[in-house]
């Protein structure tokens, strides 16, 4: 994330949108276009904001094509659960208190942008899931391709 995203005309940071922020992260898209996907996929209201849960975020990622494995094993803070439980180089979808996230070699991306854990606001939040993105099943269209 560069600071600059903005959902529905909006700048992300302050949004509830870290659902949305995190699924955009780990599967390279545009969090507008993700926003807009949740939308329409879920059928989402009008006044819809960008809360999500477990089976949304699983849902869109299946939309997307992604392989993933979802797991409650560890406890402890976020910042713990990276130390002990994440892989190198390997990318999550972690829920921790009711905030998602995504994490990958230690760095966490949420709407407020990238951090180490060291540094990241929300690193004592307590661990409750963690979706491992496994494979992209399949490719994007070409419309979804960043040029």
């Amino acid at each position: 994330m560069t600071g600059a995203e903005t959902i529905n005309g909006k700048a992300i940071k302050g949004q509830p949108v870290c659902g949305v922020v995190a699924v955009a992260h780990v599967t390279g898209r545009d969090p507008e276009k993700v926003f807009k996907g949740f939308k329409k996929t879920l059928k989402m209201a009008d006044n819809w904001r960008g809360g999500t849960y477990t089976w949304q975020v699983k849902q869109m990622l299946d939309q997307y094509r992604y392989k993933y494995e979802v797991s409650t094993e560890g406890r402890g803070t976020l910042a713990k659960w990276v130390e002990w439980y994440a892989m190198p180089g390997v990318s999550y979808i972690v829920q921790s208190g009711y905030h998602w996230q995504a994490v990958r070699d230690g760095i966490v991306t949420d709407q407020t942008g990238s951090h180490p854990i060291a540094d990241y606001w929300g690193r004592r939040k307590h661990f409750k899931k963690a979706i491992k993105i496994l494979t992209n099943r399949g490719t994007r269209k070409k419309s979804e391709v960043k040029k």
